[in-house]
């Protein structure tokens, strides 16, 4: 799986199954999600529920959250297993509110969006993020011990 950061809360997210387009529209190849549901799409499963979405590809589950308040119990259930967690901070969460959501979670990868600057990402859990062009990922590469904040630069 390859992920690339379009700017804003805009992702393209290309699986062997399919890509996905991520912002204020979400796509499943050609496919937009018309709101709340379950849906399967070329072998990608996506459920949509109160501005939290849940895919699932290459045996990998990720959280693309458009909203900013913390989970109730319904919800943190749904997103139990997370991978990959696509997280607005900054404009959108402020840093304290944006590390609990993370925590409640508890994604192996956190993958921040809507932010001004990297500094503003050193204030989530005091660690500096990695940062890449891209993020290629494989379940077998997924970080077993501590969890990752991996921002990504604007690919156009």
């Amino acid at each position: 799986m390859t992920i690339n950061f379009k700017g804003g809360g805009v992702f393209e997210i290309k699986c062997k199954e399919g890509t996905i387009v991520t912002g204020e529209k979400i796509k499943i190849n050609n496919f937009e999600l018309p709101g709340p549901g379950e849906y399967e799409v070329g072998g990608i499963s996506a459920e949509h529920v109160d501005g939290i979405f849940i895919f699932s590809a290459e045996d990998m589950n990720f959280v693309y959250l458009s909203r900013k308040k913390i989970l109730n119990n319904t919800e943190l259930e749904k997103v139990e297993g997370t991978d990959i967690l696509f997280l607005p901070v900054g404009k959108i969460i402020d840093i304290k509110n944006a590390l609990e959501l993370a925590n409640q979670i508890g994604p192996k990868i956190v993958v921040p969006m809507y932010y001004d600057s990297i500094d503003e990402l050193k204030k989530i859990e005091g660690i500096t993020p990695e940062i890449l062009d891209q993020l290629k990922i494989s379940k077998n590469i997924l970080p077993q011990e501590e969890r990752k904040i991996i921002a990504l630069d604007i690919k156009k």
